[in-house]
């Protein structure tokens, strides 16, 4: 007999076992003195595996998403009824289990509520009720009722009255929590010789590429996950996607948050069960450990999830071993065994030790002050690196160094040209590159190889929001993005290096668990929300400049206010209703149209969403210039007043203005090219090849171009989340800031093969011919390169800068073949 796919050993064994336990006078199965102990640890793993066992010998397999067998039970029958065997009411119980109706919530999350009701329960009577199996039964009774609520509402209240020993548990749990511990217990995917065709965090194509130009995550290759076995742990190895691991010091508290969602916090530890004065440089271990220190208390220890205390450093074993102030401690591997290294920041030295309090290594004279060899002041971190030194920020001295572990000499100092100011923070990455937290100087420097200064933002300065201000700096996480998140005991902030962004910032005591929408937005306000609520607070559209309006369209930029004096009078009010089409798709143009108010929908063909367009959005502006035919139906999702401008009235008002109609005509020429390529037989092998050359040749100029021009300067941080996807590089910032300044803009496109399969070189060429008549192509992912090479996948993005409006580019894109709706983003460095 096999056993069933996604069964583990350990629960198929207890099937084929259990005929050596049946009564033998009523052929019940019953267990057992010898597997009474056992049962709650079994039972937890039936309900992880899907298998349920049945008196009657019967194996059932639940799979994810598809309901159990069920077994009715007699009006006498239930979990105190002595005529049935403990593991069949398990049985009965998970099969009485609903299948999970969306995929937020796995089956997994069943037993995940459990555990974290028995972990609230733990903190609130310090009693470990995990290994209680009737208590355990309650506990994941309730967490089948409370799923549901959680997955409907983001939260649910629990009442659970006299659970055990009279104690009762009284508490709300969240969708967040539940997300977190799920995340933290599975594991995260490993790559052999070749990465991934997506991005496991933002399912991005990878183009053979070990780092995302999407999200910037940096997945383990080979080599890099060689070196990190070297070196010692980051403080995300462990962590999931997307999440970090706080220390809140005036709370006394640890905070797991998810930066991708609002930063919202996911799972809460409150130190106070340990003693803790100050809690930090916390470091999420494998097997859910997390190592910190007591600043205050001069403590370094070990603790799990649910708050046991693990493991402590013995501070009392000599006087050699009692610690002042330590600040910082990492965890690194030498062959089987762990190694700490601690930062003792007011003994002036750094130490290494092992899990018996043994010292190996220490730099740095106990309790001496001093900048000679040999010699720390309050260092603050520390670093093993892959090839065995330690970085050491010696912040008193106003240095970063590295020393040689084996001899005691520094290899390494950051150059003394950089300033450094009460430095807290330094960071061998794996390419050698050294991030470095100049808190004096608020600002963080990123060097190359060689100790040249590569990036610099300064994220404070007088001009900034004084919420940006951190004058003592102690924490520094480096995100899987790249992204870096610093903070003090007071706030947290998240900075994006490449792109010179501040993406949020917040006081500790202002992280909570999500509970409404309200909260979320005011925790991590983006661009679009800023945007959303401007336009609803806007005043009625007759209070504004239509003069302003009309100018955001290609058609009217750099139009003397005179001709849009003369133009005002001739637009004319109209009303629709819902489902009444504005635009027809397939029907000559004749008119531009201006929302006044309310919404409205951009469809091709029966129900191909394409659009939405609000308040002061613009759309069938292109008519008035070329006689064409809609590529798209406009129909309005609400009642809408709507400015309607007729190519009539358009060309008796122009022809008082000349300069004017010039333009216009230039305009019409280049929009005719643009319906030749959307109308037009598909390219050939060569044809598509050769646009790709001029793009790659282009691209090269363009390039060697910004660069004879540009010049490195420092940057502060811009004070808002971006919305686009894609990394751009300073040289490519550069390149869009020069262009905004002059007036173009510039749009970061996203396009899909409608089919979801691999997109095909004619299919793409045509598009980067169309864009390129629309303006200039800056960058594109994949490369036009990769394109050249077949390295395509089902996702196309693009960088174009252009004079035409975003409502243009999306209608021209929408008469495309063969493509899904496209995403959209304006940049603005």
């Amino acid at each position: 007999m096999k056993a069933p796919k996604n069964i583990s050993m350990v629960a198929w064994l207890l099937f084929l076992l259990k005929d050596c336990f049946y009564d033998s006078i009523s052929l019940r199965w019953q267990p057992s003195f010898f597997f009474e102990p056992w049962l709650g640890f079994f039972q937890a793993r039936l309900f992880r595996d899907g298998l349920c066992i049945g008196y009657n010998g019967e194996a059932r397999v639940s799979q994810r998403g598809k309901a159990m067998d069920t077994r009715s039970q007699s009006s006498s029958g239930g979990w105190n009824d002595p005529s049935m065997g403990y593991i069949q009411k398990a049985a009965d119980a998970a099969s009485s289990i609903e299948p999970i109706a969306t995929p937020d919530l796995p089956n997994e999350a069943i037993e995940e509520i459990a555990q974290i009701l028995a972990s609230m329960f733990h903190y609130r009577h310090q009693v470990d009720i995990v290994h209680r199996f009737e208590v355990m039964k309650r506990l994941r009774e309730e967490a089948v009722v409370l799923r549901k609520t959680i997955q409907d509402k983001g939260r649910a209240a629990v009442r659970l009255d006299d659970l055990f020993e009279h104690h009762s548990l009284h508490t709300v749990i969240y969708k967040s929590q539940v997300e977190a511990w799920l995340a933290l217990r599975a594991q995260k995917p490993t790559y052999g010789k070749e990465p991934p065709e997506r991005c496991p965090a933002c399912d991005m194509p990878l183009v053979n590429s070990w780092t995302c130009l999407g999200c910037g995550l940096e997945l383990e290759s080979p080599y890099l996950r060689m070196q990190l076995r070297a070196s010692s742990q980051s403080q995300i190895r462990h962590l999931p996607y997307h999440y970090a691991l706080l220390s809140d010091t005036e709370r006394r508290r640890l905070l797991f948050i998810n930066c991708r969602e609002g930063h919202r916090v996911g799972w809460e530890i409150d130190a106070e069960q340990w003693a803790v004065e100050a809690p930090m440089s916390a470091l999420y271990l494998d097997k859910h450990r997390i190592l910190l220190t007591d600043r205050q208390q001069n403590r370094v220890f070990e603790v799990g999830m649910f708050g046991e205390l693990l493991w402590e450093f013995n501070t009392e074993e000599s006087e050699r071993h009692a610690l002042f102030e330590p600040s910082r401690v990492t965890l690194f591997h030498r062959a089987q065994d762990e190694y700490f290294l601690i930062a003792d920041t007011g003994n002036h030295r750094v130490l290494m030790v092992d899990r018996h309090h043994r010292i190996h290594w220490q730099y740095g004279m106990m309790g001496e002050a001093g900048a000679d060899d040999g010699y720390l002041d309050s260092p603050t971190d520390l670093q093993m690196t892959s090839d065995g030194h330690v970085l050491i920020v010696d912040s008193g001295n106003n240095r970063v160094i590295e020393v040689n572990s084996d001899n005691g000499r520094i290899v390494w100092q950051a150059p003394e040209h950089l300033g450094l100011l009460q430095p807290v923070f330094a960071e061998r990455l794996q390419n050698h590159h050294m991030i470095i937290v100049d808190a004096g100087n608020y600002r963080v420097l990123e060097l190359n190889p060689q100790g040249e200064l590569e990036e610099e933002v300064n994220y404070y300065n007088q001009n900034l929001d004084p919420r940006f201000r951190l004058d003592n700096p102690t924490q520094y996480i480096r995100r899987e993005n790249q992204n870096i998140l610093l903070g003090s005991a007071q706030r947290m902030m998240e900075i994006d290096l490449i792109h010179k962004h501040a993406l949020w910032v917040a006081p500790l005591n202002d992280l909570n668990y999500e509970y409404q929408d309200e909260i979320l937005h005011s925790l991590d306000p983006n661009e679009e929300f800023v945007a959303l609520v401007e336009k609803q607070d806007a005043p009625p559209m007759e209070q504004l400049s239509l003069n302003r309006v009309l100018q955001r369209t290609q058609v009217f930029q750099n139009a003397p206010e005179e001709f849009l004096e003369v133009l005002t009078p001739y637009l004319t009010m109209h009303t629709y209703y819902p489902e009444e089409k504005i635009v027809k798709e397939g029907e000559t143009g004749d008119a531009m149209y201006i929302l006044r108010k309310g919404k409205v929908h951009v469809v091709r063909g029966e129900d191909t969403l394409l659009a939405t367009l609000e308040t002061g959005d613009i759309f069938g502006e292109m008519a008035l210039v070329l006689s064409e035919p809609r590529s798209a139906t406009v129909k309005a999702s609400t009642t809408c007043e709507v400015y309607r401008l007729s190519k009539w009235a358009f060309e008796t008002a122009i022809q008082a203005f000349p300069d004017v109609y010039h333009r216009i005509q230039e305009l019409a020429q280049n929009r005719a090219a643009i319906t030749r390529l959307k109308t037009g037989r598909h390219l050939s092998a060569a044809e598509a090849s050769e646009v790709l050359q001029t793009l790659l040749d282009t691209q090269l100029e363009r390039l060697q171009k910004i660069k004879s021009e540009y010049k490195h300067q420092a940057q502060s941080v811009i004070v808002f989340r971006p919305p686009w996807r894609l990394m751009y590089t300073k040289i490519e910032q550069h390149a869009i800031h020069a262009a905004i300044r002059e007036g173009w803009h510039c749009f970061e496109l996203h396009l899909h093969s409608r089919s979801g399969e691999k997109m095909t070189l004619d299919q793409v060429c045509p598009v980067i011919l169309l864009l390129r008549e629309q303006g200039e192509l800056i960058k594109l992912h994949p490369s036009a390169d990769a394109i050249r090479r077949d390295l395509l996948n089902d996702t196309l993005a693009l960088t174009l800068i252009t004079h035409h409006s975003r409502e243009q580019i999306l209608e021209d894109l929408g008469s495309m073949q063969g493509w899904a709706p496209t995403q959209i983003f304006e940049i603005d460095f």
